[in-house]
């Protein structure tokens, strides 16, 4: 079943698409202001774009359908009817479109949208330097989460601005809006965001099928540092092999800190007393932390879980004897106190 189109959101699009591909061709043209008639204003002609033919104070009229459908030779046709009618003749179009969509292992084709980037013209370097701003705010965000995805692949954050433009120029030629600047940067935003993150996806997939061609490349981009102290140099000479460095004193053990020196036995005992605060203080934050912990993990766990927990570290010769009798005394306290446990124990002793 096909889906439906709202016939308000395709002519938008139809007159988008026609401003584009007519700013692409160096025609004048431009939205009408407000009071003006029309949906295009071309050459000061009035241009409307419509499905029927019905009368109007307008110069031309195009064909919504025709220039929204899926083969581009349509589309151009129609776009030349207006041409030849300006005097302009037939302008060519820019890329060889195919037949068939970017096959699901094109990893190009599918992470950067060639197929809908196919049908689109070259824009006016104007209009793509208007939208610059917009794209390098979403480039430089799609950098820091995506950093490690670029190391691996071996690109860099001029490789996310290319995709990026390819993004750009889909949307120009379909989505914007040409008498709300303000909407188009903000859903442009929105679309670059939504299109980055389709883009680290669609790398992640395919991540482990793409090597990075590594012929050219500093030997640091490519290989990792065999340990944190090492690093990359280039031995004199006009070959310049890269190699390791190694820096030995930072691998050396630093020196101990000397003992404190006191001028009286008062101050002497003042310093160990605090140390000795200080100490026991951490060691009791740490037992308390670790009893509030373990009190968080058993009252999680469901009644029989929790019991066999604790019977499996009382009766295991691997536990230290602090917790196996930790765990003696919590069984013993639990079955006090419980209910379930108290009739399941005088059920035994009947049945003995």
């Amino acid at each position: 079943m096909a889906r439906k189109v709202n016939p308000i959101q395709a002519k938008n699009r139809a007159i988008c698409v026609t401003y584009s591909w007519l700013r692409s061709w160096g025609i004048d043209v431009r939205a009408p202001k407000d009071g003006e008639e029309g949906d295009l204003i071309v050459g000061g002609k009035v241009i409307v774009i419509q499905e029927d033919s019905a009368p109007g104070n307008f110069d031309f009229s195009l064909s919504s359908s025709a220039i929204l459908g899926s083969n581009l030779d349509d589309t151009l046709a129609e776009l030349h009817k207006l041409t030849e009618f300006l005097g302009l003749g037939s302008p060519e179009g820019f890329r060889k479109v195919t037949s068939t969509r970017a096959n699901t292992h094109d990893y190009l084709g599918v992470s950067m949208r060639l197929t809908p980037f196919s049908r689109t013209p070259n824009l006016p370097t104007s209009d793509i330097r208007k939208w610059m701003p917009v794209l390098m705010k979403e480039v430089n965000r799609a950098f820091r989460r995506c950093e490690g995805i670029l190391y691996n692949m071996g690109l860099e954050k001029k490789d996310l601005v290319t995709v990026g433009l390819v993004y750009l120029t889909n949307y120009l030629n379909r989505h914007q809006l040409l008498k709300d600047e303000k909407i188009t940067g903000a859903n442009l935003t929105l679309s670059l965001r939504q299109q980055f993150g389709r883009w680290a996806g669609v790398t992640i997939k395919h991540l482990r099928g793409v090597a990075p061609i590594t012929s050219g490349m500093p030997i640091d981009f490519v290989m990792g540092s065999p340990c944190p102290n090492s690093r990359f140099v280039k031995s004199p000479g006009e070959d310049c092999a890269t190699s390791y460095e190694f820096n030995l004193e930072s691998l050396e053990s630093p020196e101990e800190e000397p003992e404190p020196q006191f001028d009286s036995e008062e101050v002497k005992q003042k310093w160990f007393h605090k140390k000795e605060v200080k100490d026991n203080r951490y060691y009791t934050n740490r037992r308390r932390n670790a009893k509030i912990a373990l009190e968080q993990a058993l009252s999680d766990m469901p009644h029989d879980k929790m019991l066999s927990v604790l019977n499996e570290v009382k009766n295991s010769e691997f536990q230290h004897p602090d917790a196996r009798a930790e765990a003696k005394r919590r069984i013993a306290a639990h079955q006090k106190t419980c209910s379930s446990c108290k009739s399941t124990c005088s059920a035994r002793s009947v049945n003995s």
